[in-house]
């Protein structure tokens, strides 16, 4: 009979090891998983800020193009400018000034937006769209009187 309670509490000893170590080898497995998960969002960060580098790269070629392009609208219509007969000229060089001026504005606006933070970036292109805006109304300006000359 004392072997037989002896087999007994041997018996009861095992079972909470056993749990134990189920419990242990459970915790493991949650590490694991919770270790491949970490890894998977670490990677998909990295593609995400790839992926951001990569726009922001198109985004500052997009912005020097379009720089280009509207300064070399300038440069034609200073051409223009110079052809005209002396008074016509001195009377439009201010004008293109103003425009020059605004170029400029709408530069550092462009790069101003490029550089905003998520928060921001909504009152930096309200600012680059009125900044537009000026430029492309200063510019039909000069052109219409470029037309009448």
């Amino acid at each position: 009979m004392a072997a037989a309670l002896m087999l007994a509490a041997c018996d009861g000893d095992k079972a909470p090891a056993q749990q134990a170590s189920k419990s242990l080898e459970a915790a493991r497995e949650d590490i694991e998983k919770a270790r491949a998960s970490i890894q998977a969002t670490e990677e998909q960060s990295k593609t995400l800020q790839d992926k951001i580098q990569a726009q922001r790269a198109e985004l500052k070629d997009l912005v020097e193009r379009r720089l280009a392009l509207l300064r070399q609208q300038l440069a034609e219509d200073e051409a223009r400018i110079r052809t005209l007969p002396a008074p016509r000229e001195t009377e439009l060089r201010p004008r293109f000034g103003e425009l020059q001026k605004q170029l400029e504005d709408v530069a550092a606006k462009l790069n101003a937006y490029r550089e905003a933070p998520p928060g921001k970036a909504g009152e930096a292109l309200a600012a680059l769209e009125q900044s537009l805006a000026a430029f492309a109304e200063r510019r039909r300006e000069l052109e219409a009187q470029l037309k009448a000359s």
